[in-house]
Formats: structure tokens, C-alpha cells, sequence
């Protein structure tokens, strides 16, 4: 056997082809690895983004069925008193006392029943709305700023009709205030025209 590969100078054992070196191989393993590593950012990236994405518009979902609700309520009341992040207002059609506020990154309402026949007017409802002690409750989480911008009705010449707008900014992030990149965060924006009538002499 030996002699057949001496004889044999093209045998596996007098071969002149040559293998990867430890250099070449540690090159190709680095250059491997980096590869792996950008993938599994880019990966990472969109999953993130994709879940942002999905969070944000279930948030938002719930955003605007609560806009919704309140648009409701707002047309046939009257607003008691308002700020920045907060109103109250009056509904006609149940005897309701509503109101809304922004705090810790949460919307919050309470609620109230005006009794009519202990204050049989309008103007003592209103009033009782507005000294109310009202308890709140989260209707939405996940907010990052909500603010209430109210014309009042009232009488003139000429009379103006109450218009009350409602942005909600929501987050995707639970428990954390939004982050200033636009993919965490969304925003929703809505205008109603009050119809208090009694409160412009119609």
C-alpha cells in the first residue's frame, strides 16, 4: 500500500491542496457573527415596532368609543365648569352630572344623578352638579395627555352655541408616560356643538 502512494505522487498523502487556516477561520466566524447580529436587531426593531403598532391602535379603539360616549352626553348638556384637563357638565336628557378629568396618565370619569324632583329647575340642578362631590374611576389607560377646550353657550347679540373640543393623546407603553418617538404615541381629536338652547334664550 505504501509503495502505491509513493508510486502515486497524486494520492490523497502526497496531496498539495490545502485547507483553511486558523486566520481564515476565525475571519469567517467574526464576519458570521456580525451578520447574525444585525439580523437579530433589524429582528428585534420591527418586532418591537409591530407591537407598538398593535398596542396603539387597540388604545386607540378604546379612545374613541370613549370619545364617542362623551360626544353623546356633551351634545345635551351644559357645561358647569372646565379646565385644561378637566370638565364638568350637566345632561338634560338623564339628569346626569358628568365629569371628566386627565390625572396619572389615566382618563377618569364620575358620575352622578341629579334627583329632579328635589331640585325641580334646571338652574338648581346645575348648581347641585356643580357642588357635587363626585368619586372617579379609570375609563383608559395608557394616556399621555388629554385636554378640554370650551366656548360656552350664551345669550348676545348674537347668541352663541357652547362648542366643546376633546383631544386624548394615547401611549402604546403601559405605566409610562410616551416617549417623544411618534411610533409610541397617537393622538385623537373631536368637536361637538352643545345644544343647550334654554342657555342662549331659545
Amino acid at each position: 500500500m505504501l509503495l502505491k502512494c509513493i508510486k502515486n505522487p497524486n494520492s490523497i498523502l502526497f496531496s498539495k491542496k490545502k485547507g483553511f487556516s486558523f486566520l481564515e477561520i476565525m475571519i469567517s466566524i467574526f464576519i458570521f457573527s456580525l451578520m447574525m447580529t444585525t439580523i437579530s436587531v433589524t429582528f428585534a426593531s420591527l418586532f418591537e415596532n409591530y407591537r407598538n403598532s398593535r398596542a396603539i391602535q387597540m388604545n386607540l379603539e378604546n379612545a374613541q368609543f370613549i370619545m364617542n360616549t362623551m360626544a353623546k352626553s356633551l351634545r345635551t348638556s351644559s357645561v358647569i365648569s372646565s379646565t385644561a384637563s378637566s370638565i364638568r357638565f350637566y345632561n338634560y336628557s338623564d339628569s346626569n352630572c358628568f365629569s371628566y378629568k386627565f390625572e396619572d396618565n389615566s382618563l377618569q370619569v364620575a358620575l352622578v344623578s341629579i334627583d329632579s324632583v328635589s331640585y325641580p329647575t334646571v338652574e338648581e340642578r346645575k348648581a347641585q352638579c356643580n357642588s357635587a362631590s363626585l368619586t372617579y374611576s379609570n375609563i383608559l389607560t395608557n394616556v399621555n395627555d388629554a385636554n378640554f377646550s370650551v366656548i360656552q353657550s350664551s345669550e348676545g347679540t348674537p347668541s352663541v352655541m357652547g362648542k366643546v373640543t376633546v383631544s386624548i393623546d394615547v401611549c402604546a407603553n403601559s405605566g409610562f408616560e410616551c416617549s417623544e418617538s411618534v411610533h409610541d404615541r397617537a393622538r385623537i381629536q373631536s368637536s361637538v356643538s352643545l345644544r343647550d338652547y334654554s342657555s342662549v334664550g331659545l
